[in-house]
């Protein structure tokens, strides 16, 4: 079972976008995935090229040990390249994270605080051919060698006027997950 939600409301000067994710996959009685993910997001034009983002997320990854994580941020982001072929921005966020990650009795709880830096990009490569990316890099304040990596990169295809083709590639490393 699987499912997927992305609901974006653009306005003038505000942005906000939903995204949320679910999939279950079982093989006799072992469930061999198990997660969700949840995630809003609200964007305020500042003047220029600057805009203010505040976010919420939460998440489940059984696979990654993960019971429960929840995130909350804000910060400033810079649209670096604004034009029809290329979108670039940056972002430079402080995030609070709450963690319950681990397996019963050995649980660990953890409440830390981040430095969220983002780039993103979308790339028309022609009328049809759309790259999107975007990459995250989020050291602990405290212990910036404890850090999470993880990068989204997605190729969109338009075969007519109502069909597409998209592939879609993530990666992630999580110094917090790689320590248990």
């Amino acid at each position: 079972l699987s499912g997927a939600l992305r609901l974006d409301i653009l306005r003038v000067k505000r942005q906000w976008l939903l995204l949320g994710n679910y999939n279950l996959v079982r093989s006799d009685q072992d469930q061999v995935l198990n997660d969700g993910f949840g995630h809003l997001r609200y964007g305020q034009e500042l003047g220029g090229a600057w805009s203010w983002e505040a976010f919420a997320q939460l998440q489940y990854n059984r696979r990654l040990l993960i019971d429960q994580r929840a995130l909350l941020g804000t910060g400033p982001r810079f649209q670096v390249h604004d034009r029809e072929k290329l979108d670039l921005a940056i972002g430079l966020l402080v995030m609070y994270e709450y963690n319950e990650l681990g397996d019963e009795p050995d649980l660990l709880f953890r409440h830390d605080y981040r430095i969220s830096t983002y780039l993103t990009a979308q790339m028309k490569l022609t009328d049809d051919v759309t790259l999107a990316s975007t990459s995250y890099y989020q050291p602990l304040v405290d212990r910036l060698g404890e850090s999470r990596l993880s990068s989204v990169n997605a190729l969109n295809v338009r075969l007519g006027q109502h069909l597409s083709f998209g592939t879609s590639f993530a990666i992630t490393y999580d110094g917090l997950l790689a320590s248990l």
